[in-house]
């Protein structure tokens, strides 16, 4: 058995999945972070991107709800092959 270094199994972690996507998070006010002044959520930005990039209109207001209940920490969302992937948080 190999060990990883911190280093190491922190990018294992955060990287891509076996399946070509990567792991849910949640928005990063809803994470607990001391200073969420200083950190950019990445995922939220792509899904910005993702949004402005939408031809069909439909789909261009479903990425819109998903982006604003991301924001509300409402769903977790992941990528796979490109596309974004959610599930709803229960509360």
């Amino acid at each position: 058995m190999t060990m990883m270094s911190g280093a190491q199994d922190k990018t294992k972690r955060n990287g891509p999945t076996p399946g070509g996507g990567t792991e849910f998070g949640v928005h990063v006010s809803h994470r607990l972070i001391n200073d969420k002044n200083n950190v950019i959520d990445f995922t939220e930005r792509r899904l910005m991107t993702y949004a402005e990039n939408v031809t069909d209109a439909q789909q261009k207001s479903v990425v819109e709800a998903l982006l604003n209940d991301y924001r509300e920490g409402h769903v977790a969302v992941a990528w796979k092959r490109g596309d974004p992937v959610y599930f709803r948080i229960a509360r």
